[in-house]
């Protein structure tokens, strides 16, 4: 809710239904065991037809919930929320400012980011990710097995349990093992020549044959390829985060579309990552 105490987000609201079978009689036991969920300042809006022991978990609650968490525990934050799927998805986005790892001794930082999802349209359940972000390119960061998810379905509304003790886990975790891969991809050097050389033979194998597998699909490979070409990269954090900064464009947010989800982003960007760290251990690169 806003500060007049009126709805931020559009509400769902549930409504009986009703399946009429070919004689047109109603399927009463079937009726029984759906509902479906409306907007509640327009019932023309139908969100979704969902089981009848679905909880709805209310976008404003869920905002509230988040943000008087993370206030209890006298975090400093910056917030944005976007509307997504004419209003059945939000998605909350917090930066906080405070939380930082400085990448370079120049004032170009690391910060700690959580997000949240929440759905009336069962396209996601309550989702909770924490992770990083760079402000400066504002580029996703997720690294490795560092970072806490949480997801519940929506069986208990907005209920979700140990959020407090996630996010402080989330900080700790941030302050503590993120901090110590940050400093073992940048101490893990780079051979740019080597690096490109790599990637071109790749893709060559691509091309000889399609059914040689890539590292990650093509469509992303080759992007990187041809970043990796123009920029000059010494260490691992380098090359990952300019992976990264590829992918999050990827994941734009522009007109309220998400079109890489966050299991994606994670799955492409790990392979990525894990394929850099063996390739610079066996001196390949």
């Amino acid at each position: 809710m806003d500060n007049n105490g009126s709805n931020k987000y559009p509400v769902a609201v549930e409504v009986k239904v009703k399946y009429i079978l070919p004689d047109g009689s109603q399927d009463i036991d079937t009726s029984d065991r759906y509902k479906g969920l409306v907007n509640k300042e327009n019932d023309k809006q139908l969100f979704a037809i969902v089981g009848a022991g679905y909880k709805v978990a209310q976008h404003d609650e869920v905002e509230k919930t988040i943000i008087d968490t993370v206030e209890s525990q006298k975090i400093r934050y910056e917030l944005k929320s976007m509307l997504m799927n004419e209003g059945a998805r939000l998605y909350t986005d917090l930066i906080f400012p405070d939380l930082k790892i400085d990448m370079n001794g120049q004032g170009n930082f690391l910060n700690m980011r959580v997000t949240f999802d929440n759905s009336y349209d069962q396209t996601t359940g309550l989702r909770l990710n924490i992770g990083a972000f760079i402000p400066a390119t504002r580029t996703i960061i997720y690294l490795g097995e560092s970072f806490s998810m949480s997801y519940q379905r929506h069986t208990k509304g907005m209920n979700v349990s140990n959020l407090a003790e996630t996010i402080q886990k989330g900080v700790n975790t941030f302050q503590n093992k993120v901090r110590r891969e940050f400093e073992s991809m940048v101490a893990t050097k780079v051979d740019i020549v080597l690096l490109r050389e790599w990637c071109r033979a790749e893709v060559q194998a691509k091309e000889d044959s399609t059914d040689y597998q890539l590292p990650i699909p093509a469509k992303y490979f080759t992007m990187i390829k041809n970043s990796f070409d123009r920029t000059t990269i010494t260490n691992v954090w380098e090359a990952y985060s300019l992976v990264c900064g590829i992918l999050t464009l990827e994941c734009d947010e522009s007109n309220g579309e998400k079109r890489m989800s966050v299991d994606r982003f994670k799955q492409l960007s790990y392979k990525m990552l894990s394929t850099l760290k063996h390739l610079s251990a066996n001196a390949t690169i």
